[in-house]
């Protein structure tokens, strides 16, 4: 993608863009898309913990729980006070636990 500037260059979308695009794809049940989006507005900015409990959401939802508990994971580290992490973990380790992952 072109710098953002003068001479007919494309605009530089920031990490929101590529988070919000994930939401329009994850809604409309396009997951691979989703995750490509979600994972391009992480790379963008890796301290956007809401991008990773977003990207775990499509995880839980395509039923690949140990992803989406690494992603969530990683998400709380970098934001303690997540809530919607939180529970989210508190509903997907019962379900780990059945799957034989402790």
């Amino acid at each position: 993608m072109k710098k953002e500037g003068g001479n007919g260059s494309a605009p530089k979308f920031n990490y929101l863009h590529y988070n919000n695009r994930g939401v329009f794809y994850k809604n409309r049940g396009l997951y691979t898309k989703a995750i490509e989006q979600y994972e391009k507005a992480i790379s963008l900015n890796p301290k956007f913990d809401n991008g990773y409990y977003n990207l775990g959401s499509v995880y839980y939802e395509i039923g690949k729980f140990d992803e989406a508990f690494k992603k969530w994971k990683r998400g709380l580290t970098i934001n303690k006070e997540n809530d919607l992490i939180k529970k989210s973990l508190k509903k997907l380790l019962p379900l780990l636990k059945v799957s034989g992952r402790n």
